[in-house]
């Protein structure tokens, strides 16, 4: 199990060394070896993921777990390399390295000529580095580096085409989106450690296998705990109210948005949840957010689809409808159907994704044989529903009414005040 891991961690990882060691040396690969490369360290992947398969088929799915000892130690707190393959992991690294593969492969052309292909190799392959180790992490601190490194290559990616303005300012308003939500993450994580006095699983949540963990925590620990890692998902997923920053995200080059929007990266806060399954088991309160949370994604985002002239933003608030329904199956405590359903899901959207372009111009012959009127939306544009749906029920208006502009007028506020106290302690404003 340890070999496989390893080579599921250290081929991409190995793979982004060998590309920033080219640059760095002034000697930058050609296309052609970057895609051999690419290609090389997410074949490795897949094979690890069959090894890890099999492995976990022949324990008859009891967890293995791999500990490389502790990265960093300060006085009580280790940061411990433990991995963990368990019911939850394993599907989900399998089908992550397959889509990884798939992607990886279908870039090769669609990428071809592009300025930027080291760029894009290094993002993509930090992206599937940082999957496998959120999807292993045997602890919180794990997952949380994973997490950050998911949404780092994400926004990187939206900004693939910086020298147009508006991919930049899209990348900037995913990211703060990122920045704010995963405050809830970094939150819970430090709670955790305070309410458990660990960071692994089998010492926060006890003994056990997933889903039928028990976790030794007070209902209301639970339930804090819980509505921060909720406030972390509903980021990552693109859940209400934060949805609309989903088609921003389009920006992107179409293999980037197949592979984090339409499969991995909006599934991840799918992934916590689950991950955090005991701690909804404990808190009635919490599962309730969740239900709320998804019913009213998987509405809005059903009715906002039918207004979408976009063939990627409309398979973007498709796949986030389904997404709103797995957090239902959540919050009923139907794991093992979540589970399955968002596999699912991510490989009828990579598919979708991939093939948008062809898929769109399918469309089109079909509307042009079927009839003028064939196709259109089944909201009728008059109504007063269609305007709310295509505005996206003014959601994101109100946030930037009510918290991103007093956010803002505080911080220019604040910065202010500090030049002129510099101003008056100092005698001069620091250089602008």
């Amino acid at each position: 199990m340890s070999a496989c891991l390893a080579v599921l961690l250290l081929s991409p990882l190995c793979a982004i060394a060998l590309v920033l060691a080219a640059l760095v040396v002034n000697r930058p690969f050609g296309e052609v070896t970057l895609q051999r490369i690419t290609g090389a360290a997410m074949s490795l992947c897949v094979l690890a993921s069959v090894g890890l398969l099999g492995l976990s088929v022949a324990a008859r799915g009891h967890p293995m777990s791999a500990d490389f000892g502790d990265l960093i130690r300060v006085g009580d707190y280790a940061f411990r390399l433990l991995f963990v393959v368990d019911a939850l992991a394993v599907g989900w690294i399998f089908f992550s390295a397959l889509i990884l593969g798939v992607v990886a492969r279908f870039s090769a052309t669609y990428m071809y000529r592009e300025s930027g292909a080291a760029r894009f190799s290094v993002c993509f392959l930090i992206f599937a580095f940082g999957s496998f180790v959120l999807e292993t992490s045997g602890n919180i601190d794990l997952l949380f580096v994973g997490w950050e490194l998911v949404g780092l290559s994400s926004v990187l990616l939206v900004a693939f085409f910086w020298r147009r303005p508006m991919p930049v300012r899209r990348a900037m308003y995913v990211f703060i989106v990122y920045r704010i939500c995963d405050m809830g993450l970094l939150a819970g994580v430090v709670m955790l450690h305070h309410y458990a006095h660990a960071s692994d699983w089998q010492h926060a949540f006890g003994p056990g296998e997933w889903p039928l963990w028990t976790a030794h925590l007070e209902s209301s620990q639970a339930s804090l705990l819980g509505g921060l890692f909720l406030i972390a998902a509903i980021g990552k997923s693109a859940m209400f109210p934060v949805t609309m920053w989903l088609p921003r995200a389009m920006e992107g080059p179409t293999p980037s948005s197949a592979l984090f929007y339409g499969a991995i990266s909006v599934h991840t806060g799918v992934f916590l949840l689950l991950r955090m399954a005991p701690l909804l088991d404990e808190s009635l309160l919490v599962r309730m957010c969740v239900l709320a949370v998804g019913a009213i994604t998987a509405i809005t985002a059903s009715l906002t689809v039918r207004t979408q002239a976009d063939a990627k933003n409309a398979l973007a608030f498709a796949t986030v409808g389904q997404v709103g329904i797995v957090f239902i199956e959540i919050a009923l405590q139907l794991y093992v159907v979540a589970l399955v359903h968002m596999l699912a899901n991510v490989t009828l959207r990579t598919f979708q994704f991939l093939r948008a372009g062809s898929g769109l111009t399918d469309h089109l012959a079909r509307r042009a044989t079927l009839g003028e009127d064939a196709g259109h939306a089944s909201v009728p544009r008059s109504s007063y529903l269609y305007m709310l749906a295509f505005h996206g029920f003014f959601v994101e208006a109100l946030l930037h009414r009510v918290f991103l502009r007093p956010v803002a007028r505080t911080a220019r506020l604040l910065i202010t005040l500090e030049d002129e106290l510099e101003r008056i302690l100092f005698g001069e404003r620091r250089p602008q």
